[in-house]
């Protein structure tokens, strides 16, 4: 919560300043959050899918031993 609010103060403060060298800065700070929840959403989806893949394995396991 600080850091976003650290970053809303900033970009604030750019616009009302028209400081185009901070601006950069932040623009080139943010990506990095995205990137972030990328990779994040990647590693979930590769998580649910060795999921789906151990339930099948496990199913087919069952079946036959039954």
């Amino acid at each position: 919560i600080y850091l976003f609010e650290s970053y809303s103060n900033e970009i604030s403060n750019n616009i009302y300043s028209g400081n185009g060298v901070n601006i950069e800065k932040v623009t080139k700070d943010f990506p990095l959050w995205t990137v972030l929840l990328l990779v994040i959403i990647i590693i979930i989806i590769i998580i649910l899918l060795i999921l789906v893949v151990l339930a099948k394995n496990f199913f087919l396991y069952i079946r036959k031993k039954a």
